[in-house]
């Protein structure tokens, strides 16, 4: 049996997928809109984010419009 692997996104690797800035991201991150996990080597370091994929749709999802229809 084999374990799945979950490949973490960086800011910067979402940005350029969408094609906006990674300060946008980052924005994102900082104001808790888009869940991120800190891998930097010490908690006061400079962080260095990494974003769930399970995550960013999440974020995707509660940021989506839907048309009702009438």
């Amino acid at each position: 049996m084999s374990a799945e692997v979950v490949v973490f996104l960086s800011p910067a690797a979402v940005a350029k997928s969408r094609r906006i800035n990674t300060a946008k991201v980052l924005g994102w991150i900082h104001s808790g809109q888009l869940r991120a996990i800190n891998y930097a080597s010490r908690p006061d370091g400079v962080p260095r984010w990494r974003i769930d994929p399970a995550d960013l749709a999440a974020f995707d999802e509660a940021r989506s419009s839907t048309r009702e229809a009438n």
